[in-house]
C-alpha cells in the first residue's frame, strides 16, 4: 500500500509514472511481476482514493492451503 498525489495512470495494469525522467523509473514493479509470474504467480495493482496496493500472490509447489 503507498500513497499518491493527483491522478494514478494505469497502463497495461500497471501504474505509469508523471515524473519528467520517465526513463528511470518503474523498473521495480516491472522486476517484480517478472518474478511473480516466473514462479507461477500474479502481481495485481488497485487504486482507491489516494492510495494504490500492489498484491503479491505465488503459488506454495507441493503443498496444500490446509496444511499450514
Amino acid at each position: 500500500e503507498n500513497c499518491f498525489d493527483g491522478k494514478l495512470k494505469m497502463e497495461n495494469g500497471m501504474p505509469v509514472t508523471l515524473k519528467e525522467d520517465r526513463g528511470y523509473h518503474g523498473f521495480g514493479m516491472k522486476s517484480m511481476q517478472r518474478v511473480a509470474e516466473k514462479y507461477g504467480g500474479e502481481m495485481n495493482v488497485t487504486a482507491n482514493g489516494n492510495k494504490f496496493n500492489l498484491d503479491i500472490l505465488i503459488p506454495l509447489k507441493g503443498k496444500n492451503v490446509a496444511d499450514n
